[in-house]
């Protein structure tokens, strides 16, 4: 196993989130066509999080395939830009499950860092770790 300077190979496991977080995936406008425009998103769970990357939960049918950015919201409206690294059908065949990484998730990382943080149970050297590496 190769060491890790960073500190980050004991950060980036993911970590089960088992609190009800609200996530909006595949955030974006859509023009009508006579009128305003409006923005859409589809509901989704987060099942677990890490520091890159996160394992989401969405309802069948998806248009969304691996390869696709796409924005996200999480808690309070923070949004950031994901990549979809993997997709499967989740076990009761009625939802997808979506492993994607952060690509532009500046305005998430207080919020993703305190989800690790709390799935981890021990915040005290995780904000030092995180910003030290970055």
């Amino acid at each position: 196993m190769r060491s890790d300077p960073s500190g980050l190979g004991r950060l980036l496991p993911r970590h089960p989130i088992d609190l009800d977080v609200p996530i909006r995936w595949d955030v974006r406008q859509v023009r009508k066509l006579v009128g305003k425009s409006r923005e859409v998103s589809e509901p989704a769970r987060l099942l677990n999080l890490s520091l890159q990357g996160a394992l989401i939960e969405v309802a069948l049918p998806t248009p969304r395939r691996t390869g696709d950015r796409l924005v996200i919201a999480i808690g309070d409206d923070r949004r950031g830009t994901v990549v979809i690294r993997h997709s499967r059908l989740a076990k009761s065949g009625d939802r997808m499950l979506f492993g994607v990484s952060f690509a532009d998730a500046a305005a998430l990382s207080g919020t993703i860092s305190e989800l690790v943080a709390s799935a981890r149970g021990d915040q005290s050297k995780l904000m030092d770790a995180w910003e030290n590496a970055r």
